[in-house]
Order: structure tokens, then sequence, then C-alpha cells
């Protein structure tokens, strides 16, 4: 998924996907006690007059690179996948993380 930045105020980004949904994306404003990895922004998603939360975005080992969760909203599972910065931030592409098939059959 590749999205596009509309518009840029303070502490929240808003973003447009190539659908044309809206996506906002804010810094985390509160703490998390107890938590070892906390979310440095979240992901949320203008659904009609609402705006519903979809993941953090956690910091991983590679600059620009976060990592985030999709729950499906059939099965109840969480997938992983990786949000990554382009072009100083216009651009933010999600994507699946791809499967290592160390531990099951691919």
């Amino acid at each position: 998924m590749k999205l596009k930045r509309l518009k840029t105020k303070i502490e929240k980004n808003l973003y447009q996907g190539e659908n044309g949904e809206i996506f906002f994306l804010k810094v985390v404003d509160r703490e998390y006690k107890g938590s070892k990895k906390k979310p440095l922004y979240y992901l949320s998603k203008k659904e009609g007059e609402k705006v519903k939360y979809i993941s953090g975005l956690f910091e991983t080992q590679k600059q620009g690179v976060y990592s985030l969760d999709f729950k499906d909203e059939i099965t109840g599972m969480k997938t992983l996948y990786f949000a990554e910065f382009k072009e100083g931030g216009e651009v933010l592409y999600i994507r699946a993380k791809k499967p290592t098939c160390k531990n099951r059959v691919c």
C-alpha cells in the first residue's frame, strides 16, 4: 500500500491512499507503563465521519522502517507489516512481512 502525504500539522500527518482513503499518522501522546517496546506513532483511518485506530508503529533497527500489525476482521488474527517512509516522509509504504518458513511449511 502506498500513501502520499497531503498535509503536515503539529504532531500529525495526513496521508491519502491510492484508492482515495484518508489516513492519519500521529505522535504517541501517552505513557505505556510496563511495556518494553512502545509505539512512536499510531496510524488511523477515516471511515465516514469517524476515525478508526489501525495500529501503533514501532521502531525497528532499520532507520525509517517501523513495524505494525493489522487485525483481520474475520479471524481476529494479527499480521505483521512494515511501514517505510521515503522522500522525507512524503510517501509511506506499508507492506506485509514475508513469512520466514522456518517453523512452518510454505
